[in-house]
C-alpha cells in the first residue's frame, strides 16, 4: 500500500514537471486549464514554509461514517470519519478563468504532498490508517482566493478513559483530540466554529448507546519546541464541525459531543489542539434483559422454598443450592468483560446483593430445620419417656384378652412408639419463621431496589 502511494506521488510530480517544461506563457498570462494553473502556482512554491508569517488559522471538521467497538476492558473506541480541514494559503491565489467570477478546482491526487498542509494527528490515538480502496480516499480543492479544502477518510482507534463506578448505568466521555505534531502556536492555531459546530442527523437511533451531546475543547499544550507554534498556525472547527451518518454504537446511546480547545504548554513549546468529547449514555435495555431481569427471577425463585413443607428437605435444599450456584455463575459472567478496577461498581452492588438474598434463603431453611429437629429430639428424650410410663400404667389396668403375653407386648410398643412423635412443638416455630420470611424477604428486596435505582439513576 505504501509502495502504491509512493508511485502515485512520483507519477503526479512527473506530470507537473512535464507541463512545466511545456509551459510557454509569460508571467501574468492567465492559464486556461487546470494543469497549466497548477504548474503556474507551484513554480515558485516552497512547501516547507507556512502560508504566512503569522499564525495560520486552520478549521477542522469531521463526518462520522461509523462509531463502533467501544471497549470497557481496553478503554478505547473505534471510529471511521472524513477528516475535513480548511485554511487559506495566499501563495495559491489565482484569477478565475473560463468566464467565472469565482472558481474552485479539484486538485490532482498527490497534490497534497506538493503543498503545505497542517500536520494534524490524533493525540489519544492507539492506531489509525488512511483508506486507499479503490483509490486514495482524499480530496483537495482550491478556490481562487487561496482557500484550501482538504478531506481524507480515516479509521482510528482512540483511547477513552472510563469511570465505571455506575456501570452499567454510567455515562462516558470519549475524547477525540486533534493536535499539531510539529507546528507550535506561533505558526498554527486551532479555533472553534462560530456557528453550529456540531450537526447531527435527525432521528438518529443507535442500538445500545445513546449520544447525548458533543463537547468542543481547546487542548493546546506546550512542549519542547519541535516545529510550528500557534504564532504561525491556528486550528478552527468548520461551520459544521461534526456531521453524522448512520451510527451503530453497541451498548451506548450517542447523546452528543463537546468541542473544546485542548492546547497546553510543554517544554518544547505551546502546540495547538482541539478536542471533541463524545457524550455516550449506556442503553440500559440490553442489561435489563441480559442481567437485571434474570437475577430478579432467580431471587424470587429462592423464595419458593418458604412455601414448601419443612419436611421436604431434598426439595428445599435443591432450590437453595441451585439459586446460589446460578447467581454465582451469572455474577462471574457479568464481570468477565470488565477491567479489574479497584473500586466498587454498580453491577458489583447488584450482583452481590442478589447473591446475598439467595444465600440467606438457604440459611433460613437451615435455621428452620435446626429448630424443628431440636424440638423433636427434646420430646423423644424427656417427654416421651414420661408419657410412656404413664401409658404403661394405664395399659396394665385394662383387661385385655390375649392368647399370650407376646400380643400384649406388641400392642404396648405400638402405642408408645406412635403416639407422641406427631405435631412437635418445634414445628410451630419453624412454620412461623417461614411465614415471616415470606413477607420479610420480598419487602427488603423491594426496598433495596428503590435505593439502588434512585442512587445510580439520578446521582451525578
Amino acid at each position: 500500500m505504501k509502495l502504491l502511494q509512493i508511485v502515485l506521488i512520483i507519477f503526479t510530480q512527473l506530470i507537473l514537471l512535464f507541463h512545466m517544461s511545456r509551459a510557454k506563457w509569460k508571467n501574468g498570462t492567465k492559464p486556461t486549464t487546470r494543469a497549466e494553473l497548477m504548474v503556474q502556482l507551484l513554480r515558485k512554491y516552497e512547501k516547507g514554509n507556512a502560508p504566512r508569517k503569522g499564525p495560520t488559522d486552520v478549521k477542522l471538521g469531521i463526518y462520522i461514517n461509523s462509531f463502533y467497538s467501544i471497549s470497557e476492558q481496553t478503554m478505547d473506541y473505534s471510529i471511521n470519519i472524513y477528516l475535513r480541514q480548511s485554511w487559506n494559503d495566499p501563495r495559491l491565489q489565482f484569477e478565475p478563468f473560463n468566464g467565472k467570477d469565482k472558481h474552485m478546482i479539484k486538485m490532482e491526487d498527490g497534490t497534497w504532498d506538493l503543498i503545505w498542509t497542517p500536520d494534524v494527528f490524533f493525540r489519544n490515538e492507539k492506531k489509525a490508517e488512511f483508506h486507499y480502496v479503490t483509490i486514495p480516499n482524499r480530496l483537495l480543492r482550491l478556490t481562487d482566493n487561496g482557500d484550501i479544502w482538504y478531506a481524507s477518510k480515516i479509521t482510528a482507534t482512540l483511547s477513552c478513559p472510563m469511570d465505571l463506578h455506575k456501570y452499567p448505568l454510567d455515562e462516558q466521555r470519549c475524547p477525540m483530540m486533534f493536535e499539531s505534531f510539529g507546528h507550535t502556536m506561533d505558526t498554527l492555531v486551532y479555533k472553534w466554529l462560530d456557528t453550529e459546530p456540531v450537526a447531527k442527523e435527525p432521528g438518529l437511533q443507535l442500538p445500545q448507546f445513546n449520544l447525548k451531546k458533543s463537547l468542543l475543547h481547546d487542548c493546546s499544550q506546550n512542549y519542547t519546541t519541535v516545529g510550528h507554534t500557534m504564532e504561525t498556525l491556528v486550528y478552527k472547527f468548520l461551520p459544521t464541525a461534526v456531521d453524522y451518518e448512520a451510527l451503530d454504537i453497541s451498548n451506548f446511546i450517542y447523546k452528543g459531543e463537546a468541542l473544546t480547545d485542548c492546547s497546553q504548554n510543554y517544554s518544547t513549546g505551546a502546540y495547538p489542539c482541539l478536542q471533541i468529547d463524545f457524550i455516550l449514555k449506556r442503553d440500559i435495555g440490553y442489561y435489563m434483559i441480559q442481567l437485571y431481569i434474570p437475577s430478579v427471577l432467580i431471587v424470587i425463585l429462592s423464595w419458593v422454598a418458604f412455601w414448601i413443607s419443612i419436611d421436604a428437605i431434598p426439595a428445599r435444599v435443591t432450590i437453595g443450592l441451585l439459586t446460589v450456584l446460578t447467581m454465582t455463575t451469572q455474577s462471574t459472567g457479568a464481570r468477565s468483560q470488565l477491567p479489574r478496577v479497584s473500586y466498587i461498581k454498580a453491577i458489583d452492588v447488584w450482583m452481590s446483593t442478589c447473591l446475598l438474598f439467595v444465600f440467606a434463603s438457604l440459611l433460613e431453611f437451615a435455621v428452620v430445620n435446626v429448630f424443628s429437629r431440636k424440638e423433636v429430639k427434646t420430646r423423644t428424650a424427656a417427654t416421651l419417656k414420661r408419657k410412656r410410663k404413664e401409658d404403661e400404667m394405664a395399659l396394665e389396668q385394662i383387661n385385655i384378652v390375649t392368647h399370650n403375653g407376646r400380643d400384649f407386648k406388641e400392642v404396648r410398643e405400638k402405642i408408645t412408639k406412635t403416639k407422641y412423635i406427631r405435631d412437635p412443638d418445634g414445628r410451630h416455630k419453624a412454620r412461623r419463621i417461614d411465614k415471616i420470611a415470606r413477607k420479610a424477604f420480598p419487602g427488603v428486596f423491594v426496598a433495596f431496589n428503590l435505593i439502588y435505582w434512585v442512587t445510580y439513576s439520578f446521582s451525578e
